[in-house]
């Protein structure tokens, strides 16, 4: 029979309920840049350094995660999957540092539940590279400047992507349907 100190040790590494993909011990996390699951959010969701994420999800996710949001574009410029050390990353964003209740375990925890990243596995977390609009829900709970913002915001960014030029995916897939008409009659076969 093991002893109870092995018990122990061996049940403090597993994930505990409240703190998502992470341990008790758990001082360093890899992040995932990853695309939204959402296929509409992916194509015109709002970026993680947009004017948006600050001013209208603030009220929502709270100042803590809105920071990580924002700061995340900067981590992901060296590397798409940096190991983030939770201690330094709380210090510096000035919201403490590491424990089992800490702000940044909360931080990291209130950005799953609010589907803006998913544990992936222990100590790992797909940050989705984009954030969408606030729902029609949200958007009552929000102060009456924090709806004009969104409407302003959300207006100028449909805008940008209206007027920018359609992914290369979409140009290829154009240009294959005017060079093989089959593919149009499978489209069609297919609903698309």
């Amino acid at each position: 029979m093991p002893s109870a100190i092995a018990n122990f040790s061996t049940r403090r590494e597993r994930p505990v309920p409240g703190l998502g993909g992470m341990t008790p011990t758990t001082d360093v996390i890899v992040v995932h840049a990853t695309a939204h699951p959402v296929a509409k959010i992916h194509r015109a969701g709002f970026p993680l350094d947009h004017p948006y994420v600050e001013r209208c999800w603030a009220p929502i996710l709270g100042p803590s995660s809105v920071l990580v949001l924002r700061r995340m574009p900067e981590l992901f410029k060296g590397s798409a999957d940096p190991f983030v050390h939770l201690d330094e990353l709380g210090r510096g964003l000035g919201i403490g540092g590491t424990g089992t209740h800490s702000v940044i375990r909360r931080t990291f925890d209130r950005l799953v539940s609010h589907r803006f990243a998913a544990w992936s596995a222990p100590g790992e977390l797909d940050l989705y590279t984009e954030v969408p609009p606030l729902s029609a829900a949200r958007l009552e709970r929000v102060p009456d400047f924090v709806k004009r913002d969104h409407d302003t915001l959300l207006a100028d960014h449909l805008d940008a992507l209206a007027a920018s030029p359609p992914p290369a995916t979409d140009l290829v897939t154009r240009l294959d349907r005017l060079q093989h008409p089959s593919v149009v009659q499978l489209d069609a076969a297919l609903g698309r």
